[in-house]
C-alpha cells in the first residue's frame, strides 16, 4: 500500500516477462507494452489520423507504424497475414527504406515514405494506425499462433554475396545475446551466451555470431 503508483507500475511491467516465462503470454505481453507505455518507455510517434487499439473491422485499412528496433519489425511484420485472415489492409510503415524494400520483396505492403501515408489519409479519411508491437494482444494470439514457418526470405542481390554459405549443407543459426547495457530495461533481452548455447549446441548446425557492439 505504500508503494508510489509509478513503482508499482515499474513492478508491473517487470511482471510482464516473468508471466512470458510462464507461458501466459497474453498477460505477460499485455503488462509489458501497456505498463511500459504508461512510464513512457516507449516511443510516442503518432499519425494524425485515428488510432486502433483493437476489434475486428472488415474491409478497414490501417497502418501499422513500426516504433521499435529493426528485430523488433522482422517479428512484428508477420502479424500482418492475421490482420489479412480477419479481412482488414494492413500497410507497413517503417522509417527505413532498406526494410520497407525486403518486406516489400516479400509480400507484405510496406513504405518508408510519409507522404505515401498521407496520400492515402486524404484518399480514404477511415484509415486507422496502430503500433504492431501490440498486435498480438489485439489479435488475442497465443505462442502457438506465432510461427508457422519462415516468412522473409533473402533478396536477390544478396544471393551472390552470401552464397559461401551454401557450402555447408547444415542448418544455419545466427546467434546474438546481448542489447545495449545502457538500455534501462536490458535485462528483458541480453542472456549469457554459455546459457544460450547450452540450449542448442546438440543441435547439427553451424552457428554465427551476430553480435555487434557491446558484448
Amino acid at each position: 500500500d505504500d508503494l508510489k503508483p509509478e513503482t508499482e507500475t515499474k513492478i508491473l511491467f517487470n511482471l510482464g516477462t516473468y508471466h512470458l516465462w510462464r507461458d501466459e503470454f497474453q498477460v505477460g505481453l499485455g503488462l509489458f507494452l501497456h505498463k511500459g507505455e504508461e512510464v513512457d518507455y516507449w516511443r510516442k510517434a503518432k499519425l494524425p489520423f485515428k488510432f486502433w487499439n483493437g476489434g475486428i473491422i472488415p474491409g478497414r485499412t490501417i497502418i501499422l507504424y513500426a516504433e521499435a528496433g529493426i528485430g523488433d519489425e522482422m517479428i512484428n511484420v508477420r502479424f500482418m497475414k492475421h490482420l489479412k485472415a480477419v479481412g482488414m489492409n494492413p500497410m507497413w510503415y517503417t522509417e527505413r527504406k532498406d526494410m520497407a524494400k525486403i518486406f516489400t520483396a516479400n509480400g507484405f505492403p510496406a513504405t518508408s515514405d510519409r507522404n505515401v501515408i498521407i496520400s492515402m489519409y486524404q484518399k480514404d479519411p477511415t484509415l486507422l494506425w496502430t503500433y504492431p508491437m501490440s498486435l498480438p494482444v489485439y489479435l488475442e494470439l497465443q505462442y502457438k499462433d506465432l510461427w508457422d514457418g519462415p516468412y522473409l526470405y533473402t533478396l536477390t542481390e544478396y544471393d551472390e554475396k552470401w552464397s559461401w554459405l551454401k557450402e555447408s549443407p547444415k542448418l544455419k543459426i545466427g546467434l546474438r545475446w546481448q542489447g545495449n547495457p545502457e538500455y534501462d530495461q536490458d535485462l528483458h533481452r541480453s542472456v549469457p551466451l554459455n546459457q544460450m548455447f547450452d540450449q542448442i549446441k546438440h543441435l547439427d548446425a553451424d552457428f554465427y555470431s551476430l553480435q555487434r557492439d557491446s558484448g
